[in-house]
């Protein structure tokens, strides 16, 4: 299993750092859900607060916008971590779980994440350094993201 690898940052272009931050946004999301089924309005209040502030930090620490509006989700590695900026697992939390602040962040993360499946030129251009460039095109996880837009 990946956890049991010396490097767990190799096995991803997502840093561990980021994917903490989401599973922790996602465990809150899902305890409102919870509270929220169980009658406990006020637990759940608390819960969809913490998301929120949890939310807010994942944007203000991994989501980027350069002078020309292009998004660029970090990879979340502090120091020399190792990492991939808008690494499919990232990109792929962040949208799930609705961690961005816009309707036009939300779809630069999909056309990034559709780009990175396909592993096409504008991909390859944009990421010289990317392991991504490696790999053949991925179909079936393109075709099983199409619910994104």
């Amino acid at each position: 299993m990946s956890f049991q690898r010396n490097n767990i940052n190799g096995i991803s272009g997502a840093n561990h750092y980021l994917v903490s931050d989401a599973f922790y946004a996602y465990d809150a999301k899902f305890m409102a859900e919870v509270a929220r089924a169980l009658g406990k309005d006020e637990d759940a209040a608390k819960y969809e607060a913490l998301f929120e502030n949890i939310k807010q930090a994942f944007i203000n620490n991994y989501i980027r916008i350069d002078d020309e509006g292009k998004l660029t989700l970090l990879h979340g590695g502090r120091g020399n971590d190792p990492g991939e900026n808008n690494a499919q697992t990232s990109l792929l939390w962040a949208l799930k779980l609705g961690l961005y602040a816009n309707e036009d962040q939300r779809q630069q993360m999909v056309h990034l994440l559709v780009s990175n499946i396909r592993n096409d030129e504008e991909f390859r251009a944009a990421n010289p350094t990317s392991t991504r460039r490696n790999y053949a095109e991925n179909i079936s996880v393109y075709a099983a993201c199409s619910w994104m837009g």
